[in-house]
């Protein structure tokens, strides 16, 4: 597996498990986290639930709330003799079923996903960490939709911001 997907794997990861553990970053409930897979197929879903998805997907009301993950990935020349590194931004797009949701899951979102995650290594299936880690940066901003979008108004979607460097 190529580094560009190793880096989004564990990018998804890290907010995946954010999300199982929601009540000690002071949300109300711990979340299952459901795939993209379970979304489309219409799989039953326990409550307290949400999507994490990784694909350009206008989800429904009935699958809210639900976390979208969208990367700009751009190779770096960073030093002489280091081919590996990469920059990268990547936009949280959260819909929730209220403004309240919305803003709650961008809100732990901005104070809890970190300032570095680690990076795995796919190719042999659950992952390793291959000694890589994504430093971001200490400012993420959240922005909504401008109200003029349809997905905006009806889905109370915001987006939190992120960038950052591949170190190792």
């Amino acid at each position: 597996m190529l580094r560009n997907r190793n880096l989004r794997r564990s990018i998804r990861s890290h907010i995946q498990t954010v999300l199982e553990s929601a009540s000690s970053y002071g949300m109300s409930q711990d979340y299952n986290v459901y795939d993209e897979e379970a979304m489309r197929l219409g799989e039953s879903v326990t409550f307290p639930f949400i999507y994490l998805v990784d694909s350009a997907i206008r989800p429904t009301n009935t699958e809210l709330p639900c976390v979208v993950l969208e990367m700009q990935i751009t190779k770096s020349l960073f030093e002489l003799g280091n081919r590996a590194g990469r920059a990268l931004t990547f936009f949280l797009h959260v819909f929730g079923k209220t403004r309240g949701e919305r803003d709650d899951l961008a809100s732990m979102f901005q104070d809890n996903i970190g300032q570095a995650i680690t990076v795995y290594n796919y190719s042999s299936g659950s992952g390793v960490a291959d000694g890589t880690r994504i430093e971001l940066d200490p400012i993420i901003p959240q922005f909504d939709v401008p109200l003029d979008k349809e997905e905006a108004s009806l889905l109370n979607l915001t987006v939190v911001s992120y960038s950052g460097i591949t170190t190792t």
